[in-house]
Order: structure tokens, then C-alpha cells, then sequence
């Protein structure tokens, strides 16, 4: 953002110029946020209306995207050949809950969805394939019960991965609609048990000490 004229900032918060320049010198919070948030337009705007258009409008774009999101991502899992959580294998259910807490790491915040499926299979593929000695044995076992469930993730784009990381953040709840039928709202449950059931995983905030429980739980 351009820099704040100062007579915006003094009417904005009612303080005087020498406040502002402290508060900048010591990088308090709220001075990083209006510096980086706000603007002389935006604030006029704001002290004249009492409100600011821009964020009000991305604010419901945001809902109608969350929103049209939720509804894909649960009828994926309900419309499609063994499709729901309910119904899945249990080896599935594990490399999906896995690969979301994957997803929400730091280190994968700027990745496409594609790369991500990819690169998880492969890491959990060599991390079982060692429990089990060898490939094969891992693929005769677990690959098939997991690969049968990917018509899941092929109807589903990057912004799916941006509603993936709100909805691990939501701990799923977002999932839950009461106007749902009972088909969507059973699947949302599930999806929120589960998520429980697997909470050691989105506590892990490194990649490195992610791969060592990912190893310790295989």
C-alpha cells in the first residue's frame, strides 16, 4: 500500500502525528495492519460511510466461493464410485487425512493441488513400502484400496486446495449445513470424526518432524 497521509491516520484513530510516527518506529501490529491493509482512499471512505466497499464486497465474494466449494468437495465424495469417507477403506481414510495435514504445511502454501497429490502418494508409497520391505508387498496390500477413491481429487481444481487449508483451520465444521440433505450432512460428520481421530497430524507445523510421524505412525 502507498503511504497514509498523516491527517487520515490523526482522524482515523483521534491521536496526533508524533503517535503514529512512534507506533511505526516500534512496527507495532496495528500499525503494520493499516499500513498494509489500509489507504488514504479506504480510510476517507471508511470515516465518511462507515464502511469500505471494497472489503465488504470481497467479504460476500468470499462467502460464495467457500460456499460453491463446500458443496463440491462433499458431493465428490458422495457422487462418485467409492466416493464417500463413510464408505472407504480404511487405508484410504488414512492417506487422505495424512495428505490434507500435508497440504497445510508451510513449506506447500504456494503449491498447485496436482503437484501435491503426487508428491504425497510418493512419499507415502517409499514410507510404506519400507514397513513393508518392498514396493510390491505395499502396492499388493494398500496402493489399489487408495488409487480407487481418485475420482475424488480429479474433479477438483487449486481452489479446492485454498478450501481444503480453511477447512483444516475450521477443524471441518464449515462442512455442516442444516439446509443439506441427510445424505451431505452425514458425510460432513464423518469428515468432522475423522478429522479428530487424526488431529496429532495438523498439530505438526514443520516438514521435517511431519515426515518423522508419518514414518513413526506407518
Amino acid at each position: 500500500m502507498s503511504k497514509i497521509h498523516y491527517k487520515n491516520v490523526e482522524s482515523f484513530f483521534q491521536f496526533t502525528r508524533q503517535t503514529w510516527k512512534k507506533w511505526n518506529e516500534e512496527s507495532r501490529p496495528i500499525a503494520n495492519f493499516v499500513n498494509r491493509y489500509l489507504n488514504d482512499n479506504r480510510i476517507e471512505e471508511f470515516l465518511q460511510n462507515g464502511k469500505i466497499r471494497d472489503f465488504d464486497d470481497f467479504d460476500k465474494l468470499q462467502q460464495i466461493c467457500i460456499e460453491k466449494n463446500r458443496k463440491k468437495y462433499l458431493n465428490s465424495f458422495v457422487n462418485f464410485s467409492y466416493g464417500s469417507l463413510c464408505k472407504s477403506h480404511t487405508v484410504f481414510v488414512e492417506f487422505y487425512y495424512q495428505f490434507l495435514a500435508f497440504c497445510q504445511l508451510e513449506e506447500n502454501a504456494d503449491k498447485d493441488l496436482k503437484f501435491l497429490i503426487k508428491k504425497f502418494l510418493a512419499i507415502y508409497s517409499i514410507i510404506q513400502a519400507h514397513k513393508h520391505f518392498n514396493l510390491l508387498d505395499f502396492a499388493e496390500d494398500n496402493l489399489e484400496n487408495i488409487l480407487q477413491h481418485f475420482d475424488v481429487f480429479n474433479h477438483w481444481d487449486d481452489s479446492m486446495l485454498i478450501f481444503l487449508q480453511y477447512s483444516i483451520n475450521n477443524q471441518f465444521l464449515n462442512l455442516m449445513d442444516k439446509n443439506d440433505n441427510q445424505i451431505l450432512q452425514d458425510e460432513a460428520r464423518c469428515h468432522i470424526e475423522k478429522m479428530k481421530k487424526y488431529k496429532k497430524f495438523f498439530e505438526v507445523k514443520s516438514l521435517s518432524i511431519y515426515y518423522f510421524l508419518l514414518e513413526e505412525n506407518s
